[in-house]
């Protein structure tokens, strides 16, 4: 079982603390996290470990069994046809790991309509992360005109890009540079992951 110490350095990692500032911001001793460390503290209150889940958004039984997660927030749908307005309320959570977690930003993100598949279905939930930029080949959530966002794969060319369905039946969508620019076509984040409930 992976120690407790890691997993809350771990945990530290993904949200860009140490545990000496986790440690003062809930106002334990500035010492507690090296001592846990190196064993010195033998077991981690109850008080203390609910104080440290609340923290990081997660269960407390995730920081004593083996496989701790970090939560993200799953946001409204993400068109995979014709783009709609993307970020709305928060509709639930994805878990990823910490380690995940420490390569980035990441939300999730709800799909509907059926441009992107057999691929990505319409109910679909994809894990994003958020960068300004993505190469060819990779799927992207791009947002489109102030606020429109669609899931394609994207293709870049010298004087513009191509925003890609897997679907066949709709046709490729291609923006100059200048479109980029003055709609303006913003790249949100990379397709990691792709989740679908059965």
């Amino acid at each position: 079982m992976k120690p407790l110490y890691d997993k809350i350095k771990s945990l530290c990692t993904a949200r860009g603390i140490t545990p000496a500032e986790l440690a003062r911001n809930l106002g334990f001793s500035k010492n507690f996290f090296t001592e846990l460390k190196s064993d010195r503290v033998k077991s981690c209150s109850a008080l203390r470990l609910s104080a440290i889940a609340d923290y990081f958004g997660v269960n407390v039984d995730s920081l004593l069994r083996d496989g701790v997660s970090v939560r993200i927030p799953v946001y409204g749908e993400v068109a995979a046809g014709i783009p709609i307005d993307a970020i709305e309320e928060v509709i639930g959570y994805e878990e990823i790991t910490p380690e995940l977690a420490a390569s980035g930003k990441y939300i999730a993100l709800k799909v509907r309509g059926d441009s992107m598949m057999p691929k990505i279905c319409p109910g679909d939930t994809i894990i994003i992360r958020l960068q300004s930029d993505a190469d060819t080949g990779d799927t992207i959530v791009a947002m489109i005109n102030g606020g429109e966002a669609t899931c394609k794969n994207i293709q870049k060319e010298p004087n513009g890009v191509w925003l890609i369905s897997n679907n066949t039946a709709y046709k490729p969508m291609f923006f100059t540079n200048e479109d980029i620019e003055d709609l303006p076509v913003i790249i949100l984040g990379k397709v990691i992951e792709l989740r679908r409930t059965l």
